[in-house]
């Protein structure tokens, strides 16, 4: 006799970092939320960057954390799936009740009848969740018909083409001398010594070149005007939501969500440094996340580009310079490339 086992493949559960649900960042969350910042925190009273920076910060997460909740780090997914509805909870809650209320039984007599009661909840959970999905399919279906499903269509292919490739980790890169790196500090390592020798070698070469400048008699801060809240306002419509957050884990949304009260902190950070001509330290970090290019050997670090998550915060800060820059410097009509159509 022939016996073939079928060992079943565990998955293991991956444990994500707890992040503050921003997505119920509401017009009313946002008025508890500058509420509670304005009685948590004392960073105005700072006069050194770093430290008004790191206060405010601190201050947001910790009160955002209290007003929006925080996700759990790599739990379930079911609760976040696009099908889920009330209902669902609902079902869902009941079976998890029987199951909690089976565990503490003392009789045997008593965990027959609970058991009976956990069974049928399944029944009725699993039913409710195959109700909800087919309702969902078919508003799925009834909006893929119209011209606004054109794009969900093509978002879809992309989503699956994109999982075939399993391109999502990094499984292993090959070291400068062309040896194969399978564990994740070395591959961590390879990748941020080519990152860091990409960045920089260029960078050092241009400023032996420009040499350390700074004529005496050049204009200093001085000589400039404040930055005032219509120019932080301005900026700040320019800014696109739903972007991946930087190192701060602070999102712009948050300052277009807090108003007159938000635009007040923002202009006196960036006028303290705008006087001090230093910018946070936090500002300075950013996160690299390497992007296969679709072309060459996977296992070459030449054949990846990286995308660069700033802080939000800072990003608004260049927006105000920029502008700034802009009415001083004037451009060639002879540039016609890599400029605004309406400028």
């Amino acid at each position: 006799m022939d016996v073939a086992i079928k060992r079943t493949k565990v998955r293991k559960r991956l444990a994500g970092e707890p992040k503050v649900r921003w997505w119920n960042l509401t017009r009313e969350n946002a008025v508890k939320l500058s509420e509670k910042i304005m009685a948590d925190g004392d960073w105005r009273r700072l006069e050194d960057v770093d430290k008004m920076w790191e206060a405010l910060a601190g201050c947001i997460r910790e009160s955002a954390k209290d007003v929006l909740g925080v996700s759990r780090g790599g739990g379930s997914r079911l609760e976040r799936a696009w099908w889920w509805t009330n209902e669902v909870k609902e079902k869902v809650e009941v079976k998890q009740d029987a199951y909690a209320a089976l565990n503490e039984c003392s009789t045997e007599e008593e965990r027959e009848i609970l058991m009976s009661k956990y069974k049928d909840a399944i029944k009725v959970g699993k039913k409710a969740v195959a109700l909800a999905k087919i309702n969902a399919f078919e508003r799925l279906y009834q909006k893929l018909e119209t011209k606004e499903g054109e794009k969900a269509i093509f978002k879809l292919a992309r989503a699956r083409e994109n999982k075939t490739r399993d391109l999502g980790s990094i499984r292993c890169v090959k070291s400068e001398d062309g040896k194969v790196l399978t564990e994740d500090s070395e591959i961590r390592e390879r990748l941020r010594s080519y990152f860091c020798k990409l960045f920089n070698d260029k960078v050092i070469d241009h400023a032996l070149n420009m040499g350390r400048g700074g004529e005496e008699g050049q204009p200093g801060f001085g000589l400039c005007n404040s930055i005032s809240e219509e120019e932080i306002r301005d900026a700040l419509k320019k800014m696109k939501n739903g972007k991946a957050v930087g190192p701060d884990s602070i999102p712009v949304e948050i300052w277009k969500c807090l108003g007159e009260q938000g635009l007040g902190w923002l202009t006196d950070l960036f006028n303290m440094i705008f006087r001090a001509a230093k910018m946070p330290r936090e500002w300075k970090i950013s996160i690299i996340i390497p992007l296969y290019k679709n072309k060459g050997e996977i296992q070459d670090c030449n054949n990846y580009r990286n995308i660069k998550l700033l802080s939000h915060t800072m990003k608004l800060w260049e927006r105000v310079v920029e502008k700034r820059l802009k009415r001083e410097v004037s451009v060639s009509e002879n540039q016609f490339g890599f400029m605004p159509v309406d400028r």
